[in-house]
């Protein structure tokens, strides 16, 4: 697939991964989200996808130094510089690789803590895959991908917040074992 700059240019960089509406690229030692736009696109399409990506920098400057979410550099433009994660994400590697037990407990542990933290910031992750998950060198998970997530007023009450139907205590977790409804810190022995 041939993804292109917002200038119509071809993207030359080394893809990582793509979504709907932004794809991150490989630059030097950071990895780099850009907005999409394919051929054919007008620029409705390419504003579109310029305004989701300028909400999700808006995420994460909330979540600027959230233990659990990959770390920013800055936002020039419309794009977001991120830290690069050596393992790629979570749902790629485990495509690859059956990690033993232990590793996959401490991973979900460390997504619950991360999701925790990110709700104590008063946001909420509507998007919660393995996708959305990767995986730094010494195997550690981290958040990322922000697209779909509601930035509510700092001070909500996170346990009756609901922004159009994405609700802090319902939810899906990414490793798929389990639906947790009603969830707080003792529930979940954290």
């Amino acid at each position: 697939m041939v993804f292109f700059l917002q200038n119509g240019t071809p993207l030359c960089d080394p893809v990582l991964c793509h979504g709907g509406t932004g794809v991150v690229v490989r630059r030097g030692d950071i990895a780099v989200k850009l907005p999409l736009r394919y051929i054919g696109d007008n620029d409705d399409d390419t504003q579109a996808n310029r305004l989701v990506i300028k909400h999700e920098e808006d995420v994460y400057r909330r979540l600027q130094d959230c233990d659990g979410v990959v770390r920013c550099f800055g936002f020039p433009g419309y794009c977001i510089q991120m830290e690069l994660m050596e393992n790629g994400d979570l749902a790629t590697y485990l495509k690859g690789q059956r990690p033993v037990q232990s590793l996959q407990l401490s991973w979900f542990r460390q997504m619950a803590h991360t999701l925790v933290r990110i709700h104590d910031r008063c946001v909420i992750v509507a998007d919660i895959a393995t996708k959305n998950f990767v995986l730094s060198a010494d195997l550690s998970v981290k958040s990322c991908d922000f697209t779909e997530s509601s930035i509510l007023p700092l001070g909500s009450d996170m346990e009756r917040a609901d922004d159009h139907g994405y609700l802090n205590l319902h939810g899906h977790w990414p490793i798929g074992c389990c639906d947790i409804r009603g969830y707080n810190r003792a529930a979940l022995r954290i």
